[in-house]
């Protein structure tokens, strides 16, 4: 369990990284279907962030910290 939970902190941290990203890039473009998406994907990225903050939260507590 507390090995999954070390390869999947990580992999959520990468998500949220490369969502903002995206976002930020839509954010920078012209149009309406530029600023749809933009705030499609900051929305994706506050989900995103909720799951990487429980997964931490478990890795901490499970490691006993």
């Amino acid at each position: 369990m507390q090995s999954a939970l070390l390869i999947l902190a990580p992999i959520a941290l990468l998500g949220v990284a490369l969502v903002l990203a995206k976002g930020l890039y839509h954010f920078t473009q012209e149009g309406d279907e530029a600023r749809r998406s933009s705030n499609r994907m900051m929305r994706w990225r506050i989900a995103l962030q909720f799951v990487a903050v429980i997964l931490l939260l478990a890795v901490v507590a499970i490691s006993g910290g």
